[in-house]
């Protein structure tokens, strides 16, 4: 097990340095001049020439991408923010908690409404829970979790007055963010659950369980339920760290931010989003490197 953890952390080594390259290329080729908009359109161009050598957007290609490379890989180092001066890392790092602290509880709720919703479908096979569970995760599925964050905050905080809409404080400031992004999660974790619980139930151990008079909860939740997990864990896996997964835009929507008056940070996503508005090289490479 130790072994394969570590060969899987040592493949990681090259993707994580491609993927470096990969942002770097694309924001040094994207359109826009950091130094004309720091400086404001009245600027000249000598001023603009000698922003642009001060902060070393002069340099060729390569001479930037190994030196970035050496401070990224080296010292730790993701460089400043070109408006500022503030340090990326810092900067990243400082709203980076709230990202996985949002994340890691809508994963651990998706499982949580997932893995049951999808075992009591497929012992109710083809009864009206079983139709009306898979159409429900259809629909779930289907819904953009942005979207769905809109609609909860529109209904339980605007309308209802509830829940807070924004902002970042109690547990009650997670629960509409949280369940805008594991709703969605969750329907497919049920439908997979629910695919490897009908094939497993098939299986002769499990007629032979029922046979010695195992009795049906102990056959279902401990039996089945234990042998289909492997497909179950990797459909979780993927939506930890892929489309709703735990650093990706799942937690990107409306809710990723922070309390202004109070002082707090935004998210990752935020970070990433507003800093690539405003042309923020060094902060959309770090953002971005550290959502990946």
């Amino acid at each position: 097990m130790i072994r394969y953890i570590f060969k899987r952390i040592l493949a990681m080594i090259p993707v994580i340095i491609g993927v470096t390259i990969l942002i770097f290329t694309l924001l040094y080729f994207a359109k826009g001049e950091p130094a004309q908009m720091i400086l404001g359109s009245d600027a000249t161009k000598e001023e603009v020439d000698q922003l642009n050598e001060k902060l070393g957007l002069d340099k060729p290609y390569f001479e930037r991408l190994t030196s970035y490379m050496e401070d990224v890989f080296l010292h730790f180092d993701m460089g400043r923010s070109y408006f500022n001066e503030a340090s990326v890392t810092e900067d990243v790092m400082q709203r980076f908690p709230i990202t996985l602290k949002l994340s890691l509880l809508s994963v651990t709720l998706a499982v949580l409404i997932g893995i049951p919703l999808g075992v009591i479908a497929a012992v109710k096979q083809h009864s009206w829970l079983d139709n009306s569970s898979m159409f429900v995760a259809i629909i779930g599925m289907s819904m953009p979790n942005f979207w769905l964050g809109i609609m909860l905050s529109l209904f339980f905080a605007l309308k209802l007055r509830l829940l807070p809409s924004s902002g970042i404080g109690g547990l009650e400031y997670y629960i509409l963010p949280c369940l805008s992004i594991a709703l969605g999660a969750a329907c497919g974790i049920a439908r997979q659950t629910r695919s490897s619980m009908l094939e497993v139930i098939r299986q002769d151990y499990i007629v032979t369980a029922r046979a010695k008079g195992v009795s049906e909860r102990a056959v279902i939740w401990k039996h089945a339920l234990m042998n289909s997990l492997i497909p179950v864990c990797g459909s979780v896996r993927r939506r930890g760290g892929g489309r709703d997964g735990l650093l990706h835009t799942g937690t990107w929507h409306l809710y990723d931010h922070g309390d202004p008056e109070a002082g707090l940070p935004g998210g990752t996503g935020q970070c990433f989003v507003l800093f690539h508005y405003i042309r923020r090289h060094h902060v959309d490479r770090g953002s971005g490197l550290c959502l990946y």
